[in-house]
């Protein structure tokens, strides 16, 4: 069964270029969702997490699609630890 979780913020938006040297991370989006994924998520052997995004460059108009999936809950719901960069891990 597929089940699209609603965001809280679902509209297309702009992305800085990433940059390294950007320490405030204006390159970056964080998602978050009108209810807990945690309760949600119940079985590792029945369900799991993706998160896809299609994106497009402003300049050349080339889009293309990320997905990154989350397998295991323990290791993948975490609070207010991400990985800082150029990365979807989740420390």
């Amino acid at each position: 069964m597929l089940y699209l979780h609603p965001l809280k913020t679902n509209e297309l938006f702009f992305l800085q270029e990433y940059d390294k040297n950007d320490k405030d991370a204006n390159y970056a989006f964080r998602f978050t969702s009108y209810e807990e994924i945690d309760s949600l998520w119940q079985s590792d052997r029945t369900q799991y997490l993706i998160f896809r995004i299609y994106a497009i460059d402003s300049v050349s108009g080339l889009g293309r699609s990320f997905e990154q999936k989350y397998l295991v809950k323990r290791t993948s719901i975490k609070e207010e630890v991400f990985v800082f960069g150029n990365s979807l891990e989740i420390q």
